[in-house]
């Protein structure tokens, strides 16, 4: 009999989903959805916590009140979301899997109607999970909580009988959990340095020019990239 590998697996989301058009300096506008898995994330969530207590200090917030984010970074919050980088880089267990689409071309806009939205994001979340978990893998699932349309609440359950390495899976509010908070800022960071955009202090791109030396120092085999076209 194989033993199945455990691990824990971290997901959020990034970007609307829905179709949007470029805008007057032809930019494209991303979605995606980001999975981090880790066979053992105490001790990386241990020293995550130390800076998450500096951000909290920075800020002058409890820790019931402030989270990392990419959207939330300010001049005040650069310097310790820069460093909790540095900790989740130095951590040499985690991968991480960005699956993203363009929210501009013509081919997502035929695809995409308000009805399906919400299987949009069902189905990334789906494939996300196969290209990043092995075959003899089970995974305990922490998806940052997306609230699911009223008809659609049972729909969440295809992701696990669909999906045959996911040993639990639980939506949760990601200001608990800091490794979801981890997978926001690099999604984030990924998204703001392929639409090309910028900010006037400088502090989001700064923060996305790190995310993207992460990928490149741990290499692709742990930062993977998927694109996906409709």
């Amino acid at each position: 009999m194989i033993t199945k590998q455990k691990t824990f697996s971290f997901l959020d989301e990034s970007g609307l989903m829905i179709p949007t058009f470029p805008q007057k300096t032809k930019k494209r506008n991303f979605s995606a959805i980001g999975i981090l898995k880790h066979p053992n994330p105490f001790k990386i969530t241990q020293n995550l916590h130390k800076c998450h207590k500096q951000l909290c200090s920075t800020l002058k917030k409890d820790n019931t009140r402030i989270e990392f984010s990419f959207k939330g970074i300010t001049e005040r919050t650069t310097p310790v979301t820069l460093k909790a980088l540095s900790t989740l880089e130095k951590d040499p267990d985690w991968t991480f899997h960005i699956i993203y689409f363009d929210t501009t071309k013509t081919n997502f806009h035929k695809y995409y109607t308000k009805h399906n939205k919400w299987q949009i994001y069902l189905d990334n979340v789906m494939l996300v999970i196969q290209k990043t978990l092995n075959k003899n893998e089970e995974t305990v699932l922490l998806m940052d909580f997306l609230r699911c349309p009223t008809k659609e609440a049972t729909k969440l359950k295809q992701i696990s009988h669909n999906t045959a390495n996911i040993y639990a899976m639980l939506q949760v509010i990601s200001h608990g959990v800091l490794l979801i908070q981890m997978v926001d800022i690099l999604l984030g960071g990924f998204l703001y340095h392929k639409g090309n955009f910028s900010d006037k202090m400088g502090l989001k791109t700064e923060v996305a020019k790190r995310v993207m030396d992460i990928k490149n120092s741990v290499g692709n085999k742990r930062f993977k990239i998927t694109k996906r076209t409709y």
